[in-house]
């Protein structure tokens, strides 16, 4: 069979495309430790706080001076492989910016949900079973959240 001079550039074009892509997969797997997703990493979330990584849970110093984060998501997370000092202080000071009515619900929600299922923690929202949570609707703070937004302020929070 006769291809046209054309067809065979855009063939030979093609076919060095292939070779790169290919080559740089290859590259990335071998030289780098690139591994597919497989079972390896898996993590069994009934067993994850037995786990050395996981028991100690929240923010310690080490001898050296360096500041650790250890935290847990349960369910919809990414979790960082590490997680830099910048970083965690830009996330300790986000959470320490919010009302704090609201981060001690945040907490007791939770912590009040974690043995339950998807289903019974909405019903347990909805119902208004976590007393702090309850609260937190009822209070000041959830008016002056979006009054200083509104406003371009910053929030002035009072805790009731």
């Amino acid at each position: 069979m006769k291809t046209d001079l054309y067809e065979r550039i855009w063939m030979g074009a093609v076919g060095v495309v292939l070779v790169f892509f290919f080559g740089t997969l290859a590259n990335a797997a071998l030289r780098h430790g690139f591994s597919p997703p497989s079972h390896i990493e898996t993590i069994d979330p009934r067993r994850v706080f037995q786990s050395p990584g996981f028991r100690q849970q929240g923010v310690s110093v080490d001898a050296q001076g360096g500041v650790h984060v250890t935290v847990l998501g349960m369910m919809f997370a990414w979790m960082p492989a590490e997680l830099v000092l910048p970083t965690a202080r830009r996330m300790a000071d986000a959470i320490v910016k919010g009302a704090p009515l609201c981060v001690r619900a945040i907490t007791e929600v939770v912590r009040g949900t974690e043995d339950m299922s998807v289903e019974q923690a909405f019903r347990a929202l909805d119902r208004r079973e976590f007393p702090i949570h309850a609260a937190a609707f009822k209070s000041e703070d959830r008016k002056e959240g979006p009054r200083a937004f509104v406003e371009k302020r910053a929030p002035v929070w009072s805790g009731r």
